[in-house]
């Protein structure tokens, strides 16, 4: 489940659960009850949000839950991504509970995602969790207890950066954009299934994958798992092209942002999901140049546009091309893996 989803899915949670189609045993690390879903969001949000409504799918996930004077729910969701990866969301604790209660709920966790993985036949698992510092909290330090318990290590920081826009970053683009050789252009997904296309696009993936340090301590993606899941999701796809040559590309999903009291009608979330540039086309604003086309395709379907993005925080040329175009870190979180 994309971090995307998952962040939709938090704003629907309620405090009452309906466990009517889920599976269920009892956790043998302490009296918590385990409940595995298909649907996570409708276990604990009878009644979800139209946030949330169909088109957003299943949510597969695993719950935590005991009653009594100390009633608590810990819940955390999955899915499985390119390469075998059950990719787990950062847990989330609903009640009063000690740390001791909420580190005993999540060992009882990851142990039941460990079985999970083992089911689906998953080489590894991955969980994201808020950044480690002295000032962490009780939810903080009972998270990285239970993973370091059953095993897990961190392996890297990601951040997430964020951007407003009502009109084209102003980053010095129009003679770019006059450049006749320079072109971007957008590719649905039914060009994308047009195999003259999908032959060029693997090509350069490959070779913008094998000349990546993004994230060097966790496995290498793959250009054909990576095509397959942009395909099977809908994602858009932004290339950029040199004259006669592909030199990058930037993947994106788009969603309407549902409206609050006050706020106009006609915004979008962009979600930035990757950006890739030849290593013999890199340090000429090409990244720049794609989020630009971006930014001006969308904004002619809202008023204005949220966009975010994650990325290595030791990418430094990643880093400092978003903050370049107003993006700011808005949140950090560690990568745990086992």
């Amino acid at each position: 489940m994309s971090r995307r989803n998952w962040k939709l899915f938090e704003k629907s949670w309620g405090t009452e659960a309906d466990v009517s189609e889920s599976s269920q045993r009892s956790s043998p690390h302490s009296s918590w009850e385990l409940l595995e879903t298909q649907d996570l969001r409708r276990l604990l949000s009878p009644q979800p949000t139209k946030d949330l409504a169909g088109s957003e799918g299943m949510f597969p996930g695993i719950v935590a839950r005991r009653s009594g004077e100390t009633p608590g729910v810990v819940a955390i969701g999955y899915g499985i991504e390119a390469q075998s990866v059950l990719a787990l969301t950062t847990p989330v604790v609903l009640g009063q509970l000690s740390l001791e209660e909420i580190a005993d709920a999540l060992t009882a966790l990851f142990h039941a995602a460990i079985e999970i993985a083992r089911r689906q036949g998953s080489k590894s698992l991955r969980c994201l969790m808020p950044q480690f510092d002295t000032q962490a909290g009780d939810f903080t330090l009972a998270l990285r207890a239970a993973l370091l318990r059953q095993e897990f290590a961190c392996r890297a920081e990601i951040g997430e950066w964020c951007c407003e826009y009502s009109q084209p970053p102003d980053v010095d683009l129009p003679r770019d954009r006059d450049r006749p050789e320079i072109r971007c252009q957008r590719l649905a997904g039914d060009q994308l299934c047009d195999a003259r296309a999908d032959d060029e696009i693997h090509r350069v993936l490959e070779s913008i994958l094998l000349a990546s340090s993004e994230l060097p301590n966790l496995p290498r993606p793959v250009a054909a798992d990576m095509l397959a899941q942009w395909l099977s999701h809908g994602t858009q796809l932004m290339l950029l092209r040199v004259g006669s040559q592909l030199a990058g590309l930037c993947t994106y999903d788009v969603t309407p942002i549902t409206p609050i009291a006050g706020s106009p009608d006609g915004r979008l979330s962009v979600w930035l999901q990757y950006i890739g540039v030849l290593k013999e086309f890199r340090n000429r604003r090409c990244g720049c140049r794609m989020i630009d086309a971006v930014v001006t395709d969308c904004l002619q379907e809202g008023r204005s546009i949220m966009m975010s993005v994650t990325a290595d925080r030791t990418n430094v040329a990643a880093v400092r091309l978003y903050e370049s175009l107003g993006f700011q870190l808005k949140s950090v979180h560690e990568v745990w893996t086992r």
